[in-house]
């Protein structure tokens, strides 16, 4: 089977279990616009174990003031 003649929907299962975010780029843009502001998400591994820190605080409070 030739990569064109793959299933779409194996493709997007593909590409949600190497957590792209090609499958949710789409909706963040139409949030978007329906919101009329930035949309800004938060992603951590679906595989490993990954906990926020108290460290991480500075980091996310500047991408979210510089956001609007």
């Amino acid at each position: 089977m030739t990569a064109q003649e793959v299933n779409p929907v194996v493709l997007q299962v593909i590409s949600e279990r190497n957590q792209n975010h090609d499958t949710r780029e789409r909706i963040f843009v139409e949030l978007e616009a329906i919101i009329d502001r930035p949309v800004v998400t938060l992603f951590t591994s679906f595989v490993y174990p990954v906990m926020l820190e108290d460290s991480d605080v500075d980091m996310l409070a500047g991408i979210l003031q510089n956001a609007g």
